[in-house]
């Protein structure tokens, strides 16, 4: 019973202890605004959830570029490999990766943010005898890997 006490007592120590903190509410600088977004790779569904993250965390898009902050995103293509595979089974093991860059300039063309890049991976597995349902959940990783992008590119910007 007192062993449980102190792991309780200890825990929040712990775990500050290893960096883990809550994200909290993302905000952007007032002085960003208004922010063009150039990802012309994007689709206009990932634009669609870039825009509405932005201004979630408070900045204001515009869709001219005139006096506005460029927020510039280059999607660089997907990339897999395999992990693992049998000769029992046509199932195998993927390893698919998903990067992109980044930067923001100020109307006056002034490096706001420096050239970044961020980068999601997963492992899916795929059945090489099926090729539509492999296509399929290719399709489905790659999205998520895109949302999971978009959302740590917002985090990144805040902090």
């Amino acid at each position: 019973m007192i062993a449980r006490r102190l792991l309780l007592l200890l825990l929040p120590l712990l775990i500050a202890g290893c960096g883990f903190h809550l994200r909290g509410e993302t905000r952007l600088p007032d002085s960003w605004s208004p922010i063009y977004m150039d990802a012309e790779e994007f689709t206009a569904v990932d634009r669609s959830l870039l825009r509405s993250e932005l201004e979630r965390a408070g900045a204001r898009v515009v869709d001219r570029p005139d006096d506005a902050s460029r927020l510039w995103i280059e999607l660089q293509p997907l990339t897999r490999r395999s992990v693992a595979s049998s000769s029992l089974s046509s199932v195998s093991l993927w390893r698919i990766e998903l990067s992109l860059d980044y930067g923001l300039e100020a109307p006056d063309g002034r490096e706001i943010v420096p050239r970044s890049s961020l980068r999601e991976s997963t492992s899916i597995e795929l059945d090489t005898d099926n090729p539509l349902t492999a296509r399929s959940r290719l399709q489905q990783a790659e999205w998520r890997l895109r949302q999971a992008l978009i959302r740590q590119l917002v985090f990144r910007l805040g902090h």
